[in-house]
């Protein structure tokens, strides 16, 4: 065996060894797609609340804004990533993604139960904060399984999470810049780093 061939077949095994354990292949729009929505909800929550205090006055407006970006996030997430794996012959449901979601989920959890205390407690100007230091811990854990670049990601969201547990009044321009501009920014890091470059290979290929 020649010098090349060694080299070509120890980078493929490193390949292999690399999706055994982690899932980069992400589409850029299944962070982009949830950005949209979370840019949306978070300017129209903070139109709506005028920098007042009055969550209980519009309690309801806010729940269905934010239930329905979540939800067209979710399906947007899945959709395009379901789309990514079939263009590339990869199973979506793999280990490290089984491994990433069942870890996030447990940081889920924790996000409702505080969302729940604070409804109960009718501390409902909390809960932003909670949303975004769970769901960064979870992402963080995530990045363990997926592209180091979540990491950056997960830090924006406790940063801004710890800013909004201590000063309520920024709770929508924290999550606008979590939520929103975060993924859309993480959404085309993505694009210009792995897809692009992917893409142009392919093509050339």
């Amino acid at each position: 065996m020649n010098p090349e061939d060694a080299r070509a077949q120890l980078a493929y095994i490193q390949k292999l060894l690399e999706r055994s354990t982690q899932y980069t292949n992400i589409s850029p729009w299944s962070a982009i797609g949830p950005g949209i929505c979370g840019t949306a909800a978070a300017i129209y929550s903070q139109w709506l609340l005028d920098n007042s205090m009055a969550y209980q006055h519009y309690l309801h407006e806010l729940i269905v804004i934010w239930s329905v970006s979540f939800m067209v996030s979710m399906l947007l997430a899945v959709g395009f990533a379901k789309r990514r794996a079939r263009a590339f012959h990869e199973k979506l449901w793999s280990t490290p993604v089984k491994h990433g979601v069942k870890n996030f989920m447990v940081l889920f959890f924790l996000g409702a139960v505080w969302t729940l205390a604070c409804v109960h407690h009718a501390f409902f100007f909390f809960i932003p904060a909670g949303w975004m230091l769970s769901y960064g811990a979870g992402i963080y854990v995530g990045s363990l399984y997926s592209l180091h670049e979540l990491k950056y990601l997960a830090w924006l969201f406790l940063i801004t999470g710890t800013i909004a547990a201590f000063n309520p009044f920024v709770n929508f321009l924290m999550l606008l810049i979590s939520f929103g501009l975060g993924h859309l920014l993480f959404g085309l890091v993505v694009y210009f780093r792995y897809t692009r470059s992917q893409n142009h290979h392919n093509h050339h290929d």
